[in-house]
């Protein structure tokens, strides 16, 4: 197994670590093992949370309009990505506005992002948004970790997604585990 196959195992497994334990806190049933390779998809009985993971794939590049004030300089644009998770109701097409603001002082590089997003399948439509930073490690590799919050629209009105996303530089794609549940 290569190191970006490790990072990526390891990193799945973390989401999934850390979203087993916002699921309720109690165990989960049928847990499946991490792998990347795998989407996984689980119910949790005592919550109704179903458990997803997959990958978005975001081209780089893209129209992005560039402000500096002080020592921050903020960048907004779209997004558009290709969604693939373990459930088809949670996969599609991904639009949105993002934006970033990016500080660079002595020895510290680092940014704050925040999104307004739909994603959009036969099926219908999850409309939501999310924060996140993003950091250069010493090698000059951007790691990229945020969360999302979705709400159903359409064929999937009465659920919501919430997600967990990363990625590194050793990955073309981001790793996303998350759950859909009832709305409250």
């Amino acid at each position: 197994m290569g190191t970006g196959n490790i990072v990526r195992t390891v990193g799945l497994a973390m989401i999934i670590v850390a979203l087993a334990g916002c699921a309720g806190g109690g165990a989960l049933s049928s847990a499946p093992a991490a792998s990347a390779s795998a989407a996984t998809t689980s119910a949790s009985a005592s919550t109704g949370r179903i458990l997803v993971s997959g990958t978005a794939t975001c081209p780089s590049g893209g129209d992005m309009t560039e402000t500096t004030e002080g020592q921050v300089t903020t960048y907004r644009g779209a997004i558009t990505c290709t969604v693939s998770m373990s459930d088809p109701r949670v996969s599609g097409d991904l639009r949105g506005e993002l934006t970033i603001a990016y500080v660079e002082l002595p020895g510290y590089k680092i940014d704050k992002w925040t999104d307004a997003i739909t994603i959009t399948n036969a099926g219908g439509t999850w409309r939501g948004s999310g924060f996140g930073s993003e950091y250069w490690d010493e090698t000059g590799g951007l790691r990229t970790t945020g969360t999302e919050f979705y709400v159903g629209e359409g064929g999937y009105a009465g659920l919501t997604l919430r997600t967990l996303l990363a990625q590194s530089p050793d990955w073309d794609q981001y790793i996303i585990a998350g759950w859909i549940e009832p709305a409250r």
